[in-house]
């Protein structure tokens, strides 16, 4: 089969039944009988089995089963059968296996709240069969409404409807082409709101951030579609004056994750229909267009019905090309191998180009120069590379390298054991190993039947993490450091234990109602348990009950409505195969309030400045206020006036930023408030430079890796991302993130976004993992590195969450992270180390 028959089977599971299903007045998913089984390219004699059940372990009846190939785009898909079993058969490597609801689901309704489960089958034509199960959620909220043209009629054409929170989960639907109705059913939550009309005329409206309770039924009434009545255009040119024909030009406003973008003609010419606002706009070329962008991109300011022209660019021209192919050691060609190919100039730091590892060759276009040229390859393969190789290439020529990588002649093995009980094996545990040694990257599936893994990794000193998907066990340990020699097997054992405790209670609101949907969170205090971080939420009456080990913990209830202070926390005791019940954490309203004058040094733009307070003891508050400029004044400043509620009798950490494009300004301060006023003025100092923003166009079926001007990277492998085509991603620093207890983001984090073809955003989880890379400077910190972690804003719990996977690198002054969905990122300060296990699903 070829890959663009292969790509027609997927373009008709994804978007074109959709479609279809839209003209006929029908809401997706799909029925199950309009689902086509995609075949693979190639498949081999190995099977992978399992059931999809509820929470209370109920079968569920066709539910559609994807298998998606590591780093290589092969995927097989089935539906479950009335017991809930499914079977499909494999080729060898690492596979990657998620579920997903159909319109004939029974029961219906609900959502696979974790990450895509992995198995991994050997490199020969031995026959091999694993397990793999998937437990779903119940969806116990709805949403609904009308998308309507300006005009107040029907849209003529197909409107998704998307919403999405900070761990990937959520839902999608189009409107009904007679009315534009749409209803969605969703666990409890918080969910960004997206709404994407398959039409460049029109723009989704802004819909605020929506938090569904259980059982709740939201009602958005009728959203008006925005016309795109504003133009931006202009002319693309290299650096000799030629004009860059078929190059990307893309804008976006803000951190919003949904953009608008066209391409240049023949003429290097663009034109880019635009919502009236304040944009940025850049190209974004890919990497088989032989150009590279290394500016900021432009600032654009439309009014309704205006024509904004002379948005000029200049890109560099690339006219050389790196040609490669990777070899063994002794010089024999690698084929079959995947991945991303990286030249970086030895002259000019800002000039980094790169192309996809296709069968074991890449093409990478450059200015002619001398360049050093490495491979990044995504797990799944037995090989890992090796250092840089050097090469030399003039303008308008090509010359071909030979890139080494080696053969992983050495491995790592163990099993789960549970410390509390006489290091004894665990199994019928889900989960994965992961392991770093420099730019290396290995990973390996731990199997459940026997609880034990086997990652294949070269000689060198690795960094090993993992994770478990269950609902029984938790994980105990983290990162440990392993040398390894050639040809050496070394045991590491993964401990976990089982939640043989629990807590249980009540979280109101300020008037003292029973709150349902709340989310109640459990750090573990000191010991074995000091890593972990658990959560559930409250049912309709406001009840929770979590289960977890034994052991003294910190409860609390993050997030609540805007203006409410969180509850004080709550120091709990549980014991074995106990319950400690009663627990009352309650929301409270402001009895105090900070109130004064915000001042932004050297600066007459105006803007918003974000201010947090936060205690020790849980206690979190945040507002937004305008400042503009101050007069005459020289330097110039900005300002305005604040007042934001909190609670008498404690110590509050103050926090305030403002940010621009191009830099940020920061204050901190502390106070203890009495009640009432409490007069507080804030001067931000600055600017502190910002990275500019980075957007790229690619295919999602090929890897990509990008890398901003700070040294901030991201490697994608091929197939990773849930699209199909052309996907822009774009990374736009930040500096206005929220500032926790346990928590002080360390200069700026990061906003990552991708869309698809339409424009649509990404925000499902993703197939398989992305690895991000950040640089540190030791003198940012205010204390130990130990005590830096990387970490993504969770809607979920309204708090900064360290992922499971990452390693800190203190001599190459570097944090790795590993991640299945995108959103806001960013180094902190003073996070205990915690493991996220989001959403929680109990039985």
């Amino acid at each position: 089969m070829t890959r663009l028959m292969h790509g027609l089977l997927v373009l008709i599971f994804l978007i074109t039944a959709g479609l279809i299903a839209w003209s006929a007045g029908i809401s997706p998913p799909l029925a199950a009988e309009e689902i086509p089984v995609i075949q693979p390219l190639d498949t081999g004699p190995k099977t992978v089995a399992g059931r999809v059940e509820t929470s209370d372990g109920t079968p569920v009846a066709n539910a559609l089963v994807i298998a998606y190939r590591v780093n290589r785009f092969l995927r097989r898909s089935t539906l479950t059968g009335a017991d809930g079993r499914y079977e499909l058969q494999l080729a060898p490597g690492l596979w990657a296996l998620r579920v997903e609801p159909t319109d004939s689901s029974v029961p219906a309704g609900w959502v696979y709240p974790r990450e895509a489960q992995r198995v991994e089958f050997g490199f020969d034509d031995t026959a091999e069969k694993q397990e793999v199960n998937f437990t779903v959620l119940p969806a116990g909220a709805s949403v609904a409404g009308v998308v309507a043209m300006p005009d107040g009629s029907v849209p003529p054409f197909p409107v998704v409807v998307s919403l999405r929170n900070g761990e990937g989960l959520g839902g999608r639907t189009l409107i009904r082409p007679d009315s534009g109705a749409f209803a969605l059913t969703l666990p409890a939550g918080r969910y960004e709101v997206f709404i994407q009309p398959q039409n460049d005329g029109y723009a989704g409206p802004r819909v605020e951030p929506v938090t569904l309770r259980p059982g709740a039924k939201v009602d958005f009434g009728i959203l008006k579609l925005l016309a795109r009545s504003g133009v931006i255009e202009g002319v693309v040119r290299d650096e000799k004056g030629n004009p860059a024909a078929g190059m990307p030009v893309v804008a976006w406003q803000g951190d919003r994750a949904d953009l608008f973008r066209t391409r240049t003609g023949d003429d290097g010419r663009y034109r880019l229909k635009v919502i009236p606002g304040v944009w940025h706009v850049r190209p974004a070329p890919g990497p088989d267009q032989p150009y590279l962008y290394v500016g900021r991109g432009q600032r654009v300011a439309v009014k309704p019905g205006e024509t904004v022209a002379g948005i000029d660019f200049e890109v560099l021209a690339a006219d050389a090309t790196i040609a490669g192919v990777l070899v063994t050691e002794d010089g024999r060609p690698v084929l079959e191998i995947g991945g991303w190919a990286t030249a970086e100039s030895a002259s000019e730091p800002k000039i980094t180009a790169g192309g996809p590892i296709r069968a074991g060759k890449f093409k990478i276009h450059v200015p002619g120069g001398s360049y050093a040229v490495s491979v990044h390859l995504a797990p799944g393969t037995p090989y890992l590379p090796l250092g840089p190789v050097k090469a030399e290439v003039k303008s308008g020529e090509t010359i071909t390298v030979r890139v080494p990588v080696r053969l992983t002649e050495a491995a790592i093995r163990g099993a789960l054991v549970d410390p509390r009980q006489d290091r004894q094996p665990v199994t019928g545990v889900a989960g994965r190993v992961t392991a770093w040694s420099g730019r290396r990257w290995a990973t390996a599936p731990i199997r459940p039947e026997s609880g034990s893994y086997r990652l294949r990794v070269a000689a060198g000193i690795w960094r090993l993490n993992y994770q478990i998907a269950s609902d029984e066990y938790v994980k105990l340990g983290g990162p440990a450091n392993l040398p390894v020699e050639a040809g050496q097997t070394v045991a590491w054992p993964l401990p976990v234990t089982r939640r043989d405790g629990g807590i249980a209670g009540t979280v109101l609101d300020p008037d003292g109602r029973p709150l349902a949907g709340a989310v109640v969170m459990a750090q573990g205090l000191g010991g074995e348990i000091g890593r972990l971080r658990l959560h559930t939420r409250t049912d309709a009456g406001g009840r929770f009950r979590l289960a977890l080990p034994h052991g003294r913990y910190r409860v609390g209830a993050p997030g609540g409505e805007p203006g409410w202070i969180n509850p004080v926390d709550l120091m709990v005791g549980v014991a074995p195969g106990s319950v400690a019940g009663g627990l009352v954490l309650k929301f409270r309203e402001p009895n105090a309030f900070l109130a004064g004058n915000l001042t932004v040094k050297n600066t007459s733009k105006e803007g918003n400045v974000v201010v947090w307070a936060w205690t020790e003891r849980g206690a979190f508050n945040f507002g937004r206020f305008p400042v503009a400029q101050l007069g005459a004044v020289d330097p110039p400043q900005a300002g305005g006036p604040y007042r934001l509620g909190v609670i008498a009798g404690a110590t509050w950490q103050i926090g305030a930023v403002f940010e621009t494009d191009e830099a940020f300004w920061i204050a901190r301060t502390r106070i203890e408030p009495v009640e009432g006023a409490n007069p507080l003025d804030l001067v931000l100092e600055g600017p502190f430079l910002k990275p500019p923003p980075l957007a790229v166009t690619f295919d999602a079926a090929e890897a990509q890796r990008l890398v901003l001007a700070d040294g901030t990277e991201i490697f994608i492998p091929a197939g990773a991302l849930p699209a199909e085509g052309e996907v822009t991603l774009r990374i736009i620093p930040l500096a206005s993130l929220p500032q926790q207890p346990h928590a002080r983001v360390i200069r700026y984090g990061y906003a990552f976004h991708a869309t698809d073809e339409a424009g649509r955003p990404l925000e499902e989880r993703f197939n398989h993992h992305v690895v991000i890379r950040f640089p540190f400077n030791p003198g940012d910190l205010a204390g130990r590195w130990p005590h830096l972690k990387p970490a993504y804003f969770s809607t979920t719990t309204n708090e900064w969450t360290i992922p499971v996977d990452f390693h800190i690198d203190p001599a190459q002054q570097v944090v790795v992270m590993e991640i299945d969905h995108f959103t806001d990122f960013a180094l902190v300060e003073g996070v205990p180390v915690g493991e996220a296990y989001l959403p929680a699903v109990n039985r």
